[in-house]
């Protein structure tokens, strides 16, 4: 408090001189550049407080409370209460961008401002009086940047706590092994305690890609075309009530939050490695450095594995495709069949290893991915 009555008794002082020995107009016109700058201090913190209500996904009480009238149309029963909501939604964030775009603009026309100012000031006073301006300026804007920034963190966490409910998944350790030093958040926790065959709802539904899986699913299957187009109706039709459904459907900010927490922890972590366990369901955290010697020492095992001197792959391609193709002649499979079980660009298996949890020390169980490989579905 001490510091802020130093600085304006000095500021008061200092436009008392300017006045005296400039003129008023002068001394308005240096005022007028202190306050724009504190303005403009404002506008910053007002600009970063409402891009944090957009990416959290939360609306600032002054939106929620000038529509308020509108409230009973949420509250009453009726059958149209879903697309209260959506429209109810839909206007906020229209509100919330507009006030966003807003601000930019007002930033843009007090940077304006106090640049003519500067011009203006350079031409009418000298250079140690300009400076001793900037300087008490810069002060006003620092302190006031400060002021407002701490009262925006504590409304922007009050507005999350009120507005994004608490997500119904309850964190439980034991299904996190986490073999590493790394502090593992609450959020992150909750994401990756799920599991990999947790299903996480998409937020763009990819329809062509979705609609040519199902084609070429379809086409090698062993039924007439009267059936393939009955399933690729009912495919369609499955799809794209989805997507119908999607858009009326209210999505888990919290859930989004978490996603987005687990993302960038995992983006910040490139040195560790994220598997499930051998057993029990959890899922393992640990170093690749140690993942990948432990892979080395069990591969240098000689008496388990072999080292080849080339790839056996194509070689193995073409003698599988032989065979199939002379099952297909001999009229043991259908053509439908051949399409099917035929390969092309084979890769050889891939070996990857799980974690077991339940012993102490580093304990690996080897397991060898055999997709796309020229086996693969014979």
């Amino acid at each position: 408090m001490d510091d802020n009555l130093r600085t304006i008794n000095q500021a008061r002082g200092f436009f008392q001189t300017i006045r005296d020995q400039m003129g008023t107009h002068v001394c308005n016109t240096c005022k007028l550049f202190l306050t724009s700058r504190v303005k403009l201090a404002s506008l910053y913190n007002r600009r970063i407080f409402l891009l944090g209500c957009r990416s959290n996904r939360v609306f600032p009480n002054h939106i929620i409370n000038n529509i308020k009238q509108i409230l009973s149309l949420q509250i009453d029963e009726h059958p149209y209460r879903s697309n209260v909501d959506l429209i109810m939604k839909t206007f906020r964030k229209s509100v919330l961008n507009v006030e966003i775009k807003i601000t930019a603009w007002k930033i843009r026309q007090f940077e304006g401002r106090i640049q003519r100012l500067r011009d203006q000031l350079t031409t009418t006073i000298d250079n140690s009086t300009y400076e001793t301006l900037v300087d008490i300026a810069n002060t006003r804007f620092r302190r006031e940047f400060s002021n407002i920034k701490s009262k925006n963190v504590n409304k922007l966490k009050t507005l999350k706590n009120q507005q994004i409910p608490p997500l119904p998944i309850t964190t439980c350790d034991k299904y996190i092994a986490n073999y590493t030093n790394i502090t593992i958040s609450n959020e992150v926790k909750t994401i990756l305690g799920l599991g990999p065959k947790f299903g996480l709802p998409p937020k763009h539904i990819p329809m062509e890609t979705i609609i040519k899986d199902i084609e070429s699913f379809i086409k090698v299957q062993p039924i007439t075309e009267e059936e393939k187009n009955t399933y690729r109706s009912k495919s369609v039709n499955i799809v794209s009530n989805y997507k119908k459904r999607e858009r009326h459907t209210r999505r888990n900010n919290t859930m989004d939050k978490y996603l987005k927490d687990t993302t960038k922890f995992i983006r910040e972590h490139q040195d560790i490695t994220i598997s499930r366990a051998d057993k029990g369901g959890a899922t393992v955290l640990m170093y690749k450095e140690e993942y990948q010697s432990g892979v080395e020492k069990m591969l240098s095992d000689e008496n388990t594995y072999e080292r080849l001197q080339s790839d056996p792959t194509p070689k193995i391609q073409r003698h599988t495709n032989k065979y199939i193709k002379t099952l297909k002649d001999e009229n043991y499979i259908t053509e439908t069949e051949y399409k099917h079980l035929i390969r092309h660009n084979s890769i050889a298996p891939k070996l990857y290893c799980l974690r077991k949890v339940h012993k102490n020390t580093l304990s690996l169980r080897p397991i060898v991915s055999c997709i796309k490989s020229p086996t693969y579905k014979t």
